[in-house]
């Protein structure tokens, strides 16, 4: 994991990571105990919260986030703090993470972010990665791109869209030319999935990058 960071890679890892080894021993002197110095910190103390209380915690840049089930009690060792606790006595210590390991990036996360936090970790995360979004879409629903095999006859393989609706509502997307597997039909520009709809697009010749691909 660690080659993987150096050499570019992101990691986002949680709490309670690495508390025990492949036997479930608890490992001792702190944890994330095989991860301590890829993440920059160390753990020596955490705070378990009632069900259903919730903490507040303060983003980097001014963000107020919330948090239940979970609080460590970081102590940073190279590692910045991003958010940090807003309450409880830990207040003021960090509870999520960045450290930049060689090329790459490992994130901790000290507590149990909601949705919301979530989507801010992960939005840094992925600038962090240079990992640009296959298409802009709306919230709740995700794209995922694969390439098939190349053909014998020396024609490049096919890539394939595939597009799900996990908002809870009928939604409207942009999509690149090509056609939906699912239903035999070309697809291009606006496009209307169900709720919980699912679309599986082989793509004409175009690059998901490119300002056609990717225009609202």
């Amino acid at each position: 994991m660690r080659r993987y960071v150096e050499g570019g890679g992101t990691v986002v890892m949680g709490f309670f990571s690495g508390i025990v080894d492949e036997n479930d021993h608890v490992r001792l002197g702190g944890y994330p105990a095989p991860w301590t110095s890829l993440l920059g910190l160390k753990v020596e103390e955490f705070a378990p919260l009632a069900e259903g209380e919730q903490v507040t915690l303060t983003g980097q840049g001014g963000e107020s986030l919330s948090a239940d089930l979970w609080a460590d009690v970081i102590d940073l060792q190279g590692a910045e703090a991003l958010a940090t606790f807003a309450e409880g006595w830990y207040a003021g210590r960090a509870a999520v993470t960045r450290h930049r390991v060689g090329a790459g990036t490992a994130y901790y996360v000290g507590t149990r972010l909601d949705a919301s936090g979530l989507d801010w970790l992960l939005e840094d995360a992925a600038r962090s990665a240079q990992l640009p979004a296959p298409l802009p879409v709306p919230a709740g629903v995700e794209v995922l791109t694969r390439r098939g095999q190349p053909q014998q006859n020396g024609a490049e393989e096919s890539r394939y869209l595939f597009v799900l609706n996990h908002s809870g509502a009928p939604v409207e997307v942009t999509l690149p030319a090509g056609l939906d597997l699912l239903t035999d039909r070309r697809v291009n520009e606006a496009y209307a999935l169900d709720t919980h709809g699912v679309a599986v697009v082989r793509l004409d010749d175009m690059d998901l990058n490119s300002p056609e691909a990717t225009r609202n």
